[in-house]
């Protein structure tokens, strides 16, 4: 299987990489993740060789891909939270995005504010769409 191929020579050539390490040692020691231990980092060659399609079929339909269930989260360190955002900075993004800088720099990377655009670019490209009310959010 040439996917497990792939799989298997970027995994050995990434364990010469520290950022790859310490994503594999992320919440090693966590509560929340009780079942991740050493014992798996140190087996995941013998796991990638043995995986057969069935069984990433099985993995797969363990998970909702659906756009109600995919989130984004982001988290903060600190003993204090970080300062609410400058709102009328916010304000006036939102107005540009809705306004005259459609096709800017921000859809031009891959975003748009969810409205039609002559731009190449945005969501048609592939790139996310912001929500209409994103900003409320904040």
């Amino acid at each position: 299987m040439r996917a497990k191929r792939t799989l298997l020579t970027r995994h050995e050539s990434e364990l010469k990489d520290n950022h790859y390490w310490l994503g594999l040692l992320t919440h090693l020691q966590s509560p929340d993740v009780p079942y991740k231990r050493v014992e798996c980092l140190r087996d995941l060659r013998a796991m990638y060789e043995s995986a057969t399609i069935d069984d990433l079929y099985d993995a797969y339909t363990h998970f909702d891909f659906s756009d109600e269930s995919v989130f984004t989260c982001v988290g903060t360190s600190g003993k204090t939270p970080p300062p609410p955002p400058d709102r009328a900075r916010l304000d006036a993004l939102v107005s540009a995005l809705d306004g005259s800088a459609r096709g800017s720099g921000v859809q031009s990377a891959g975003w748009s504010n969810g409205s039609s655009s002559s731009s190449s670019n945005g969501a048609a490209a592939g790139g996310a769409t912001l929500p209409a009310d994103w900003a409320s959010a904040l």
